[in-house]
């Protein structure tokens, strides 16, 4: 009875000893299958689609937009409209084709620069075709070089199928060290000379996107020594305002104005050198430089109005003296 007793406790050890795997485990619970488990998957992409969703629909008033008549959009859609621009200019672009996709009945065509089409002997140009035509205007941080390439491609046979064109420099483009004076002198200066030669073409002048303030100790520091973000938007507001008293308020696309006012209707602006200078508000930028979802879609809102200022054939004149026509409509005193 001893070994049989002895026998049946060894059993019991041995056992416990046993790996857990290598016991019987109750059967686990299968995922559903067949509709269910269809089901299942398309209630999670639903709830992944509504939160998605929530993420990428800010909201913007576009009462302005909507005051613009159909007869000024459909005259928008007769245009061979050119964009030149960097990295912010694709970012609103980006916003620009959202507000297209919310409010479909303004439906303007874009399109990016290509070369010319040689191929079966004549030449094809993009903006044979009414749209608006994006393309890159040289190389950020040499504003100069962008001014010589605009004006020589606007003079250039293919300028003489463009209804309208702008310039966007980049915020790269002028910092704390910028000749601002000079620099729009020379923009002018190229202005002049596009004039002369393409008349028929509409101009649409470009203040310079801004960055946010920045924050913190690191900021304060730059502040101390005349560095930093808030002195280059200093540079950027002296060239600004350069741009806003020497051509008609509707013939602007401020850029600057539409970036530094927040949703509430507040100024974002800091103070450089006793002067109030506009900085990006921060509710338009996660890294204090790049357009965010709704910065983009507020630049864009801002670019579709500026172009409903130009309804109407009123090409931009300007007086012997180089100033802009007493009479044009949203001249400043």
């Amino acid at each position: 009875m001893f070994f049989e007793l002895t026998k049946g406790a060894a059993g019991l050890l041995l056992a416990a000893a046993m790996p857990i795997a290598s016991l019987p485990m109750p059967d686990a619970p299968k995922p559903p299958q067949g509709d269910g488990a269809t089901g299942l998957k398309e209630e999670r992409k639903q709830e992944t689609r509504e939160t998605t969703q929530a993420v990428v629909e800010p909201t913007i008033d576009l009462a302005s937009l909507e005051k613009v008549g159909e007869a000024c959009w459909s005259e928008l859609r007769t245009k061979r409209i050119y964009f030149a621009h960097q990295t912010i200019g694709s970012e609103m672009l980006t916003g620009l084709r959202e507000l297209m996709r919310r409010k479909p009945a303004l439906n303007i065509p874009i399109t990016s620069y290509a070369e010319p089409d040689r191929t079966d002997g004549a030449v094809h140009s993009v903006f044979e075709t009414p749209a608006i035509v994006e393309g890159n205007a040289g190389r950020r941080g040499s504003p100069e070089k962008k001014i010589d390439e605009f004006s020589s491609f606007l003079r250039s046979s293919e300028g003489a199928n463009i209804d309208i064109a702008m310039l966007k420099f980049c915020y790269g483009d002028l910092g704390r060290l910028t000749d601002a004076q000079g620099l729009f002198d020379r923009y002018t200066k190229a202005i002049e000379e596009i004039r002369r030669e393409r008349p028929g073409i509409h101009l649409i002048h470009c203040t310079v996107p801004l960055k946010a303030e920045e924050h913190g100790a690191k900021g304060r520091l730059k502040r101390l020594v005349g560095a930093g973000s808030d002195a280059s938007n200093a540079a950027r507001s002296r060239y600004n305002e350069l741009v806003r008293q020497r051509f008609p308020e509707a013939q602007v696309l401020d850029l600057a104005a539409a970036e530094s006012k927040r949703p509430d209707g507040t100024l974002a602006t800091v103070e450089v050198g006793g002067k109030r200078v506009q900085v990006l508000a921060d509710e338009y930028t996660e890294d204090g430089a790049h357009l965010n979802r709704l910065g983009q879609l507020v630049l864009a809102r801002e670019f579709l109005l500026t172009l409903s200022h130009q309804c109407g054939g009123e090409a931009e004149r300007v007086t012997a003296a180089g100033g802009a026509a007493a009479s044009e409509p949203g001249n400043r005193e």
